[in-house]
């Protein structure tokens, strides 16, 4: 005799136990939407460029050609640094993102990009520099690793004055900020280029013009990650 000859159908089951049933489509309602979290993170701009920035080897600067490349190294100053509007942190660019509706009035818990700035920066490896474009749209792998809650009751500092009024903020919001700061190791894809150098020591002879590689954006994005993120810290992709 089969088994299953006389047992009760599943549907009849959670009819004659409605605490399990409610609690197998409590587990099923968790499990879609862990689902739709796993997705929407495979998917977010973010995780698509740290895939993009890890695959493949890095190029020695001084090995670059015309063409996208990929390329790594310690981010210089050109010439005078941002100043990151949360910590005041000398930067080359900064992220900032505020927690929306976090207030008494409309609690809520959903950061969103409040204002980002860039400045051209260089990159040097073992092999020569390369300036680093960043007047066109980026794409980041960033460390947010400031986070401040503006109380209500406490005297804001001087940049995050101005960043409240910039963009005409109230007090008492969450913010997060993330930085490119001097000496860290950066990774950047891009369409390389060249042009003049503007440093006369980098000929390698007296008749020739020096050269400097110049990473700008590939169809209009620029690919940039720091090494001291959690999604590239660890991994191989800047050692050429």
């Amino acid at each position: 005799m089969s088994p299953l000859r006389g047992s009760l159908p599943f549907a009849s089951i959670i009819l004659m136990n409605p605490k399990l049933g409610a609690c197998l489509i409590v587990v099923g309602m968790l499990a879609i939407g862990l689902l739709l979290v796993m997705v929407a993170s495979w998917f977010s701009d973010e995780d698509r460029t740290s895939r993009l920035l890890r695959k493949g080897s890095c190029v020695p600067i001084k090995a670059a050609k015309t063409g996208v490349v990929k390329i790594a190294g310690e981010l210089r100053l050109i010439g005078d640094p941002l100043r990151s509007p949360l910590s005041g942190r000398a930067c080359a660019i900064y992220d900032v993102l505020v927690e929306e509706g976090f207030d008494s009035e409309s609690p809520g818990h959903t950061l969103v990009p409040l204002e980002r700035k860039a400045i051209d920066f260089l990159l040097v490896d073992a092999t020569g520099a390369a300036r680093v474009r960043t007047d066109c749209k980026l794409q980041l792998v960033i460390l947010r690793d400031k986070w401040h809650w503006d109380q209500s009751g406490d005297e804001p500092s001087p940049h995050l004055e101005a960043l409240l009024q910039r963009h005409n903020l109230r007090r008492g919001k969450s913010y997060k900020e993330g930085v490119f700061e001097p000496g860290e190791q950066i990774v950047v894809v891009g369409q390389a280029q060249f042009e003049d150098d503007p440093d006369p020591s980098a000929a390698s002879g007296y008749r020739d013009r020096p050269r400097r590689l110049v990473i700008g954006p590939v169809r209009g994005t620029l690919y940039l990650g720091t090494m001291r993120s959690e999604a590239l810290s660890g991994s191989s992709t800047a050692r050429a």
